[in-house]
């Protein structure tokens, strides 16, 4: 709730900073991506923000996935896309 009023701001800051590697996620998992099948990629937004949480706040988003009765396979697949098949060839993220 603290985050309500900046979070907009935040996340339009993250999501410009990791253009290129939201783009390869979404060429990999998207609809017409080459693994498709192995993730779910169709709320887009709502995806933009699971990425956020994943990297600014992944002991939340955790805790809130669970509350709310979630499949936590689905979080670790795309958690794990997240964070090893998207990032720079150099490693970084």
């Amino acid at each position: 709730m603290a985050e309500r009023d900046t979070y907009p701001q935040t996340l339009e800051t993250y999501l410009h900073e990791r253009r290129s590697r939201l783009e390869r996620l979404w060429q990999r998992y998207g609809p017409d991506g080459m693994f498709a099948g192995e993730l779910v990629l169709i709320d887009l937004p709502g995806c933009l923000v699971l990425c956020e949480r994943i990297d600014e706040a992944p002991l939340w988003l955790e805790g809130m996935w669970s509350q709310e009765g979630q499949e936590e396979t689905a979080l670790e697949r795309f958690r794990d896309s997240w964070l090893y098949d998207t990032s720079d060839k150099d490693g970084g993220r």
